[in-house]
């Protein structure tokens, strides 16, 4: 019997056409030598031996799900298109996405969850029923070009108006696609109710299942490999080193958080001995340990740096973890959080400082590279300092800081046992004018 592939649709050809046509006119035309140039450095850059490997390995883990469920009868020949297309819109694409999909607690639920939605039956529905040919060729383009034109009024809040409209635009065009295909399943119920188009249905959510386990461990894979490299950085001793990923790999096996964790430390406590490799990995157990039950901390002392570092995840500034950054210091920060979107924004940090069991100082720092956003980026710290002073203190906030802040002057008070201090930074050769204004609370020292 012969092998029967699905044959494509008038959309799949449109797309075809499109894509092949601008393809050989970007590589054929001499105004695009810059292209054909980049184009050259990409698939350099795609064939270098790390990249095949895994390429390899995925197509070779892919086939072996498909013999999979091929025996067990939940896929045939004619699925080969639909398998394709899973291959390179999912499968390939997952690997280069595992930097994200490793920050996303809920990537592997919402993946399966995804296969699941109603939004998949209705697109499953909408790219069986197609128009003819002609159509698809005219609504391709302008669908590329209205969803580009989206894209950069996403990206400036100056194209807002334009966002909703473009927004508009498109789900009237997907209203319009559903309208055409409930139509032409009452004309043609028989093109979605068979074997061939269930199992259409249903394969790509299973190859997706199949294919968790392999992202799992390419993320384990990569992960392992880049934290590896960096120990030659902090043990010098070549098997001392070898020793560190033994333990390594038994110690943290798939808790890659706590090896990106280990790694990072050793930077500022590099181990010379087998014992102390053991106390650094011990010391990362430790802190995991005390941060599931983090002690109480006298107000007169400071604060328990695992209560405070998330003071001000309400306003979306969160830090990372406590940890040990030399002699007897040690501090958690945020990341910079952008306030605007001008070519040298404005931003603003939150650290958390002090020793191993107590911070004793919460800072803010505002940036302030480009002084036309100067307003907007007090404001921010204003409402930052507001809600860090309350958390901090649980304490009314002092009406004069407002006055403070927005004059951007050197002021400091002490509010009970707590100590205040804003100080204004003038950066002398900055080209805008910038500065910085750091706001930052501690706990009046015992005499």
């Amino acid at each position: 019997m012969g092998v029967q592939v699905d044959s494509l649709t008038t959309r799949e050809w449109a797309f075809l056409i499109w894509m092949s046509g601008i393809t050989v006119y970007l590589l054929l035309s001499p105004k695009f030598v810059e292209v054909k140039e980049s184009f050259r450095e990409l698939v350099k850059n795609l064939l270098v031996r790390q990249i095949i490997t895994i390429m390899i390995l995925m197509t070779v883990y892919v086939l072996t799900c498909v013999y999979g469920l091929l025996h067990a009868g939940l896929w045939e020949w004619h699925q080969l298109k639909v398998t394709m297309i899973w291959y390179i819109s999912t499968a390939a694409l997952a690997l280069f996405k595992l930097e994200s999909i490793k920050k996303d607690d809920c990537y592997y639920k919402n993946l399966v969850l995804d296969n699941f939605k109603l939004i998949v039956i209705i697109g499953f529905v909408v790219g069986t029923y197609t128009f003819n040919l002609l159509i698809e060729l005219i609504l391709a383009p302008l669908l590329f070009l209205i969803a580009g034109m989206l894209g950069i009024a996403q990206s400036k809040k100056e194209y807002k108006s334009l966002e909703k409209t473009l927004n508009g635009v498109l789900a009237f065009i997907g209203f319009l696609f559903a309208i055409y295909s409930i139509y032409m399943v009452f004309l043609d119920f028989g093109k979605i109710a068979n074997k061939d188009a269930i199992q259409d249905f249903y394969v790509p959510p299973l190859l997706t299942l199949s294919y968790l386990p392999f992202i799992f461990f390419m993320m384990l894979y990569i992960t392992y490999e880049k934290e590896f490299l960096k120990l030659q950085f902090f043990i010098s001793n070549r098997w001392l080193r070898i020793y560190a990923k033994a333990c390594a790999l038994i110690l943290f096996h798939v808790r890659i958080v706590l090896l990106e964790r280990w790694i990072a430390s050793l930077a500022f406590y590099k181990p010379h001995t087998v014992s102390e490799v053991h106390k650094s990995i011990r010391q990362i157990f430790k802190m995991v340990s005390i941060e599931s039950n983090p002690p109480k901390i006298n107000n007169s002392d400071g604060w328990s740096p695992y209560t405070a570092k998330d003071f001000l995840v309400d306003l979306g500034i969160k830090t990372g973890y406590y940890r040990f950054v030399g002699g007897n210091e040690w501090y958690s920060n945020s990341e910079l959080i952008e306030l605007d979107e001008a070519i040298f924004p404005n931003n603003i940090s939150f650290y958390v400082i002090g020793n191993e069991h107590i911070a004793m100082f919460l800072k803010l720092i505002l940036n302030v590279s480009s002084p036309k956003s100067a307003i907007m980026a007090k404001n921010k710290l204003l409402s930052s300092a507001k809600l860090l002073f309350t958390r901090a203190t649980n304490l009314p906030f002092p009406d004069e800081i407002e006055e403070v802040i927005a004059k951007g002057i050197n002021y400091s008070l002490e509010v009970e046992n707590y100590s205040v201090v804003i100080e204004k930074h003038d950066w002398p050769t900055h080209v805008y004018g910038g500065y910085d204004i750091n706001f930052s609370i501690s706990c009046k020292q015992k005499d």
